[in-house]
């Protein structure tokens, strides 16, 4: 794999993740390839543009000042991989 290539998916990650900050969820969902999805370490899937849509209007109602901060970023093989701190305050 090219480090074009990674520095690619790193990009694009990042700038995923500094639009969920802005709350711009249809720039959010144009950064996925084709098909939003997200997998949370509880097990929680959301599959799809209205699932993940849904995922972050519920979210946000309980955090609505949620945000997020990198502290790691790297690529391995086809994963990127990324520690981050996600910050809020509790409203409900």
């Amino acid at each position: 794999m090219s480090d074009d290539l990674a520095e690619r998916r790193l990009q694009r990650v990042r700038d995923h993740m500094a639009l969920e900050i802005e709350y711009d969820w249809d720039a959010v969902i144009a950064t996925f390839d084709g098909h939003p999805r997200y997998e949370m370490a509880t097990g929680q899937v959301f599959d799809g543009d209205e699932s993940v849509r849904g995922y972050f209007a519920g979210s946000r109602s309980v955090f609505p000042d949620q945000g997020n901060e990198i502290i790691e970023i790297a690529h391995a093989g086809n994963t990127v991989l990324v520690e981050f701190w996600l910050t809020g305050t509790q409203g409900g």
